[in-house]
């Protein structure tokens, strides 16, 4: 899934929205629904198809991205009757963030949504509930959420990195 920190969010108005693909076929919408000095709160809609956006599968979500680093870096608010994030993947702890360590990090010109965004990319290894998986984030700022493309993949590396690419946007002025 995409890793949002509140930065790619602190500039835009509420109602600015990122909707991603992914390479299982599932689109994922992210838009700004409130903003304050300390959080911002991104709902999370998982979309049908291209020609059905408006119909979300399933309950939407929230992410609540904090300002503040010594704050929970990325708290989720599941629908009721849900099981809380947290719960599934540390069961009987509360979530500790860990920093992830840089590996390396360069600029690159992406085609994104039809226009070419000149990104900065950061690679990073990261050791979480004995899995080891690199994450490259290609990021801009001038688009919501400052997010553009994703990949994922678990080490060692078996199959193919799972992708998360942007594929439209829509900002509006904070």
């Amino acid at each position: 899934m995409v890793n949002f920190e509140y930065r790619g969010w602190a500039c835009w108005g509420i109602g600015s929205s990122a909707t991603f693909g992914e390479d299982r076929g599932w689109d994922h919408r992210f838009t700004l629904r409130s903003l304050t000095s300390k959080t911002a709160v991104v709902g999370v809609e998982q979309l049908v198809d291209d020609s059905s956006p408006a119909k979300p599968l399933g309950r939407p979500s929230e992410l609540i991205l904090h300002a503040d680093p010594e704050a929970a870096v990325l708290a989720t608010r599941r629908p009721e009757g849900r099981t809380p994030l947290e719960k599934i993947v540390r069961p009987g702890k509360e979530p500790e963030p860990l920093p992830p360590q840089v590996v390396v990090e360069g600029i690159e010109i992406l085609d994104v949504a039809g226009e070419e965004f000149l990104c900065r990319w950061v690679e990073r290894q990261i050791s979480e509930n004995g899995l080891e998986y690199a994450i490259k984030t290609w990021e801009f700022e001038r688009v919501p959420g400052g997010i553009v493309r994703v990949d994922l993949k678990f080490l060692p590396l078996v199959g193919t990195p799972a992708r998360w690419f942007l594929k439209s946007f829509e900002g509006k002025k904070g």
